[in-house]
């Protein structure tokens, strides 16, 4: 309890701080001490037989064998964990690469994964063709993704239902003291059930309406302050979804996928992966982690205090500058519509002036319930079940 121990031996307290080292000096493993067994009559819980404590034993030889050609063929993820809010929150406890964020068993899967996939990708091409076969690999690489997100040593269980939870269902790092992974191999398990989410999902996006002239659409990657692509006043309508001030750091936690995509679908998107992780300098957020000198807590002393200062000041300045741009690629009777939300009004405030800054005028308000109030993240200071669309001219 709050970073304390009590041992199972002695029943002497264990203080915060020797946990605390033990973790950072890379000595915090973990111990197989239940396997959920899926029946007819549901699921059962067993502890695990000899066999089963063997084969992890037997993992990390594996894993130690093949880990060095992995790491130079650019299998498995070497890059390490930057500094930042979220990402604090592994590194004090010892986990300083993103491969440190999966269990022996875990990477030697995903290492298996990662390397098949490469294979199998040239010879689904040369059967399929360039076009599908390159659609069929980029799908199985969001297999992958999916599965590293139930397979991590940041995923939980949920006892309540009886089902796993994933590594985002606050979205951050936090660490867990008991974590859960899936078996990858069983029929509507694992790979299989990942197989299924993933072309599900796909499904009910090729189900969406269209209308019957509609054209291909044009995707770009770049910054939102920067469109050199599109004329002054080309544009009747621009619909936006922005960072909500502190909220979610998406830079941060989207490198947990970054640099796996980067290994199963950088040869087709040099471009969208030229960095080792996510640009996140320009990123619009308030992010303290970037501004805070001398202090490596969250607490408000001073420098916290001048870090959200000027992790604002940055946000409000970056936010004026991509609605100045969406203001100029408008037409005169152009629409802006904003997405956001938030619990503090200085988030709030941010928003108004940067688009008061821009030149828009706020015409209309829409509150609309987008979240669900069983989600954990709704329990967290800054989230709020509905969003709110700004209507901006």
């Amino acid at each position: 309890a709050r970073g304390k121990g009590i041992s199972l031996f002695s029943g002497a307290a264990i203080s915060a701080d020797y946990i605390k080292a033990q973790a950072q000096a890379g000595r915090m493993g973990s111990v197989l001490y239940a396997v959920v067994v899926k029946t007819p009559q549901g699921l059962t819980f067993r502890p695990p037989e000899p066999v089963e404590i063997e084969a992890l034993t037997t993992v990390e030889q594996a894993l130690a064998e093949q880990r060095g050609a992995w790491e130079r063929n650019s299998i498995i993820p070497t890059e390490d964990i930057p500094i930042g809010d979220k990402t604090g929150e592994p590194l004090v406890r010892g986990i300083r690469k993103w491969a440190d964020m999966f269990s022996p068993r875990q990477l030697l899967c995903f290492g298996v994964l990662v390397e098949e996939l490469k294979k199998l990708r040239l010879e689904i091409v040369k059967q399929e063709g360039e076009e599908l076969g390159e659609a069929v690999g980029h799908l199985l690489a969001c297999v992958i993704d999916k599965f590293t997100n139930y397979n991590s040593v940041l995923c939980s269980w949920h006892a309540p239902h009886a089902i796993m939870r994933s590594v985002f269902d606050r979205h951050d790092f936090s660490f867990k003291p008991t974590y859960a992974e899936m078996a990858p191999c069983g029929a509507g398990v694992g790979l299989d059930w990942g197989i299924d989410s993933v072309i599900d999902a796909y499904e009910q996006l090729c189900k969406l309406p269209r209308a019957p002239d509609a054209k291909p659409v044009a995707i770009s990657a770049g910054s939102a302050a920067s469109l050199l692509d599109l004329a002054d006043g080309s544009i009747t309508a621009v619909v936006v979804d922005p960072q909500y001030d502190d909220n979610v750091q998406y830079a941060e936690l989207a490198d947990f996928f970054y640099v796996w995509l980067k290994r199963t679908q950088g040869h087709r998107h040099p471009d969208w992966f030229f960095s080792s992780l996510c640009d996140a300098t320009e990123e619009a957020v308030v992010n303290l982690s970037r501004y805070r000198s001398g202090s490596k807590s969250g607490k408000r002393d001073g420098s916290a205090a001048a870090a959200r200062l000027q992790a604002r000041a940055f946000y409000q300045a970056k936010m004026a500058d991509i609605f100045a741009e969406c203001r100029r690629v408008l037409r005169d009777d152009g629409v802006l519509t904003v997405m956001f939300t938030h619990k503090k009004q200085e988030a709030w405030e941010a928003l108004f002036n940067s688009l008061i800054q821009a030149g828009f005028q706020i015409t209309a308000t829409w509150p609309v319930k987008t979240e669900s109030e069983h989600s954990l993240h709704q329990a967290q200071k800054n989230a709020a079940q509905s969003t709110v669309l700004l209507v901006a001219r």
